[in-house]
């Protein structure tokens, strides 16, 4: 477990690469009332209950970042210990059955108690002792209910997967995501950051402003690249033979090439 940022009132603590897809678990730890908040447990509930209890430590809040099952499983073990916090669009995703087809994933109906009990339209206001901590809806980018959440005083942001730190990301335009918006939307966040921002991604290591920036300029470039192909007429097809430029291979670690070109094609 990684520490973040440290006060004598709070802290907080990042757990990387858990599970298949390498997630990044965020954990609040409250010195005045020795209760804890998570941020999209996933994969295993069991160990972070383990880590929050051997602190002495109370679980009571769980904060999601979207609705995909690498990000909200954890409710179903969890949810019984805490108040889980969304946008509105995960409680409604959550509520029914729903398909990723790029990963052959379905999920079912979540039960009560694994559902959001608080959930916000745009943004939503939470108060640790003298932190501010802001969730804010950034819409249509990985998917349509899409949390970032700023804690203003510690100057720490949980970006959820708006951001793949140093890979092509996935983009779930089957439930709402567009990888323009996404641009878009990075563009804005890196409107409210500085350089001494710690940014927690949704998968890969703790990031800083020029992390986000280059991540931006790539989502920039690829993405125009593959828009002009399309416009020229070229299919999907021509679109991947041609290639990105081998300048973008590194960025090849999530997903390939031709995945992450489908994925902008499907965008357009």
């Amino acid at each position: 477990m990684e520490k973040t940022y440290n006060s004598n009132q709070y802290s907080i603590d990042v757990l990387y690469h858990i599970g298949a897809y390498e997630n990044s678990i965020h954990f609040i730890f409250d010195e005045a009332t020795k209760t804890c908040a998570i941020v999209d447990p996933a994969w295993e509930p069991d160990l972070f209950l383990e880590k929050i209890n051997d602190k002495g430590y109370t679980l009571t809040d769980i904060w999601i970042t979207h609705w995909h099952g690498d990000h909200t499983q954890g409710n179903l073990a969890l949810g019984d210990h805490a108040t889980i916090v969304a946008h509105d669009n995960v409680r409604t995703r959550l509520l029914s059955a729903q398909e990723v087809k790029l990963f052959n994933m379905k999920s079912e109906p979540y039960p009560e108690q694994a559902l959001p009990s608080v959930t916000y339209k745009k943004s939503l206001s939470l108060h640790i002792n003298d932190e501010h901590v802001e969730l804010i809806h950034l819409a249509n980018g990985h998917t349509d209910g899409d949390s970032v959440v700023f804690f203003r005083k510690a100057n720490v942001v949980h970006m959820g997967d708006h951001f793949f730190n140093g890979t092509f990301p996935f983009v779930d335009v089957g439930t709402g995501g567009n990888v323009f918006t996404l641009t878009d939307n990075i563009a804005k966040v890196l409107g409210l950051i500085d350089e001494k921002t710690k940014l927690i991604p949704g998968h890969g290591p703790l990031a800083d402003k020029q992390d986000l920036q280059d991540f931006h300029t790539m989502l920039v470039a690829t993405s125009s690249t593959v828009k002009i192909m399309a416009e020229k007429g070229k299919s999907l097809e021509q679109i991947q033979a041609a290639g990105l430029g081998a300048q973008w291979n590194s960025w090849a670690k999530f997903f390939s090439e031709e995945v992450w070109i489908s994925i902008i094609h499907s965008s357009l």
